[in-house]
């Protein structure tokens, strides 16, 4: 025998055969567990695949929407569906859903919750979008290549905002868009877009229109789009104080007489800010020094579009086409005990604009002053030295950039703005018909100089910010721009109303996954 089996044979001999059983047992419970993990891990794996596949048919494979047979998968509608939130976040309407809370916990109204409003607006746009898609594709439409390369930039842009974030570009989409939204799904959807957007430029630029048909759409806006200069005061009816109060119609009739006065004494802005001052050395309590009367006290210059919402009580008045300069004319405000606020308003009509001049063409840039926030325990000179260092890096920015524009090294400024977007951002305009009413009064003096040639520039500091104005030109008659622009509007409407007769969109099972998540969670 062996020395090796007569070892072996000596250790059976000598093992415990309870130790040898328990032994037994260890290793089986061993196998079992690493069993268990082993199917842990493969259904955590499974799990994983599950959700990615699941969350890859339901947002991404299976129809949310569909319009006469496109469809539309939940992450592609809810390109729309934020469209449409972005469309009413950028307005000035003051109905918004509350951001944080989800929109279909929200009210629209008695009928529909934010998520349903939006919802419908983004498969009412769809249908006509589809409707203009399936009709420039009939007439063999296809983008220019301006269009594609914009879509480049969009979808560059799109990747260095998301390493900016230091996230990668699905992450960031998602984080906007909601799961499913991927930069192959971002750019089919941009492309769309675009294409129908292009088309509706086209079908636009073939709309002509006489001089007569300018002049009397233009006759229907001119309440709107003209520009009002007047001025104003306020005579607030007097009603005492808590120990010595007046009733409210003795203070209207009192405030009533004041305006009446003030009218009878005003013939011109001078003559108002005189009988304005007077009112307030009338009014000064003994030992207090008056306020001063000034044209800026007034209010002046108010643009027509305005007028109807903000001046009410005035505006049949103001908007009258018999208006002269120099009329004025007493308005009651209030009277009743409920209003928050009671008197009499005096106006001096000062200028109707008529719109009846070219209006300029122009690029608007701007380089914002690094923000300076004091620090504790920094002495002022030190804040005030790091403020101005600031400011002088916005001014030596703005003045490389202007540098770079004369320089002609930059065809358009498109190309400009590309080339310094890192400092620029989105701190830029194109304006296609600015009015001598639209900007500061320093940029339309500079504007409307009939020394301007296209391609000057002019930089301005306001506030915080640097500016680099650059004329571009003249446009059209402002008033016939404004007539043309609501007429294509209304024949485009028209056009686009025909072409999608008998388009419907349709609800599918995926459309409960559709509603965008970034404004309902407020990430940013």
């Amino acid at each position: 025998m062996s020395a090796s089996k007569n070892k072996k044979q000596r250790l059976n001999a000598t093992a415990d055969p309870k130790k040898a059983e328990e032994e037994a047992k260890r290793v089986k419970e061993n196998k079992k567990y690493k069993t268990i993990g082993i199917c842990v891990a493969v259904l955590f794996v499974l799990s994983v695949v599950f959700i990615l596949l699941f969350n890859t048919i339901m947002y991404n494979w299976l129809p949310a929407v569909s319009v006469n047979g496109k469809n539309f998968s939940a992450a592609e509608f809810n390109f729309f569906y934020m469209a449409e939130y972005n469309e009413l976040a950028n307005s000035s309407s003051d109905k918004m859903p509350t951001t944080g809370t989800s929109f279909r916990e929200q009210n629209y109204d008695d009928q529909y919750t934010w998520y349903d409003y939006l919802k419908n607006e983004a498969e009412s746009a769809l249908t006509q979008y589809t409707a203009i898609y399936n009709e420039a594709q009939e007439k063999g439409y296809v983008l220019s290549d301006e269009d594609k390369a914009n879509i480049d930039s969009e979808i560059e842009t799109l990747r260095t905002n998301a390493a900016t974030s230091k996230v990668s570009t699905k992450a960031y989409l998602e984080n906007i868009y909601g799961t499913g939204m991927t930069e192959s799904v971002y750019r089919k959807c941009l492309e769309f877009y675009t294409y129908v957007s292009s088309y509706y430029t086209h079908v636009v630029d073939t709309f002509q229109y006489t001089d007569a048909e300018l002049e009397a759409e233009y006759a229907e806006l001119a309440d709107d789009y003209d520009y009002f200069s007047f001025d104003l005061f306020f005579v607030e009816a007097d009603t005492g104080t808590e120990e010595e109060p007046i009733s409210l119609e003795r203070a209207m009739a009192g405030a009533k007489e004041e305006a009446e006065m003030l009218k009878a004494h005003t013939a011109d802005e001078t003559s108002f800010v005189a009988a304005v001052q007077d009112y307030y050395n009338e009014h000064t309590a003994e030992g207090e020094e008056p306020k001063t009367a000034s044209a800026d006290s007034l209010g002046t210059g108010f643009q027509g579009r305005y007028v109807s919402m903000i001046y009410s009580w005035g505006s049949e008045w103001i908007l009258d086409a018999a208006r002269e300069p120099g009329d004025v004319e007493v308005f009651e405000v209030g009277g009743t005990e409920d209003a928050s606020r009671s008197g009499y308003y005096v106006v001096l009509f000062k200028e109707r604009d008529t719109n009846d001049y070219a209006g300029v063409k122009a690029t608007m840039i701007a380089i914002a002053a690094e923000t300076v926030t004091k620090e504790d325990g920094e002495s002022d000179e030190d804040f005030n030295a790091r403020q101005t260092a600031a400011n002088n890096a916005a001014d030596a920015k703005i003045a490389e950039i202007q540098t770079a524009w004369k320089s002609g090294a930059y065809a358009t400024t498109d190309e400009l703005i590309a080339a310094f977007s890192e400092d620029i951002g989105s701190n830029h305009n194109d304006y296609d018909a600015l009015s001598k009413h639209d900007l500061y009064d320093s940029f339309n003096d500079w504007l409307f100089d009939e020394a301007r040639v296209e391609n000057d520039s002019f930089t301005y500091t306001e506030g915080g910010y640097r500016y680099l104005i650059i004329y571009k030109g003249s446009s059209d008659i402002l008033s016939k721009f404004y007539a043309k622009n609501s007429l294509d509007s209304k024949n485009f409407t028209a056009w686009a109303e025909g072409v999608a007769v008998g388009y419907e969109a349709k609800e599918h099972w995926a459309q409960r996954y559709t509603g965008g998540i970034y404004y309902e969670r407020s990430l940013y």
